[in-house]
Order: structure tokens, then sequence, then C-alpha cells
């Protein structure tokens, strides 16, 4: 493996990354009304983050090669190689694309059950609620499950991602 072939990798992991954590922030944002429509500045900030964020997701996937080029990430390296024990970017991608998803899992887990329980609080009967559980947010336990079903669908389906990163990898070389 080259040092090109492992900053492809990580380039191309740290887009989907940046990518899933903008869809499930704006994903719900966007459904629970947070973002006023009404407001033209605000619906043209909207876009262009919209437009910052697919144009960036476009090169991190599928023109890592030019973006390796531009920011120089070859040069002033002793070796060419990486020397790596039959690890191949197919198993680098699996790798980091498993650790991404249990990531997302772990990380939300906590605050949906948190979430749920003081939205369930709140229906007990006899039982006056906390301040805490008066703060439940629906916006949050929106969030956090979509995180843990996103990061279950990856962690599922690594290996299958994996190829399909790697092969738009060959693709662009």
């Amino acid at each position: 493996m080259t040092t090109q072939d492992l900053y492809r990798v990580l380039l191309k992991v740290l887009g989907v990354y940046f990518f899933i954590n903008y869809i499930l922030s704006n994903f719900t944002g966007f459904y629970y009304g947070y973002i006023d429509n009404d407001s033209l500045s605000q619906s043209f900030v909207s876009l262009i983050s919209i437009a910052v964020t697919l144009f960036l997701f476009y090169q991190l996937i599928f023109k890592t090669d030019s973006l390796i080029r531009i920011l120089k990430l070859t040069s002033n390296h002793d070796s060419e190689e990486v020397k790596t024990d039959k690890v191949t970017s197919i198993d680098l991608f699996n790798v980091i694309l498993v650790f991404i998803g249990v990531s997302l899992v772990v990380h939300n887990t906590i605050t949906m059950l948190s979430q749920v329980y003081y939205l369930l609080e709140l229906y007990i009967p006899n039982k006056v609620p906390t301040i805490v559980s008066k703060n439940y947010s629906f916006y949050s336990i929106s969030y956090s499950g979509l995180s843990i079903v996103f990061g279950l669908f990856i962690t599922l389906n690594a290996s299958k991602l994996a190829l399909w990163l790697n092969k738009k990898t060959n693709h662009n070389q």
C-alpha cells in the first residue's frame, strides 16, 4: 500500500463521516422547524450550507486524487510504500466504517434512552415530574434515533460500503 492509498482511504472515510453527521443534524432540524423558512436570509444560508457540504462530500469521495495533489500529501515521505502485513485498503475501509458505526450507536444510545425516560416520566400517573423530565426534546430523541439507525446500518453493511468506496477509489485513478 502506498502513502497515496492511505491518504485516499482516510479522506474518503472523513467525507462519509462528515456527510452522515451533516445529514443527521439537518434532517431533524428541518423536520422540527428549527430553520425558519419565512426568512429569506436564513433560507439562503441554508442553501449555501447544503451546497458547500455536497461539494465537499463530492470532492472527498469522488475526487480524492486531485485533493491529494492540491494538498501535496504525498511529498516529503521517507518511502513511498507503507509497510502493512497484508492489510488492504478494503480492510482499512471496513475497520474505520465499523468504528464510525459503533461510535454513532454508543454515543447516541444514552441520549435517546434518557430523553425517552424523561418523556415517559411525564405520563406516569400520580408522579410529579421533575424539572429535568419537563425538558425532554423530540429533536434529541429523533436525532439520537436516526444516529443509532445509521450507525447500525453502517456497522452491518461495512463490508459492502468498503467495497463500494474502494471501487470509487479504483475508478478515480
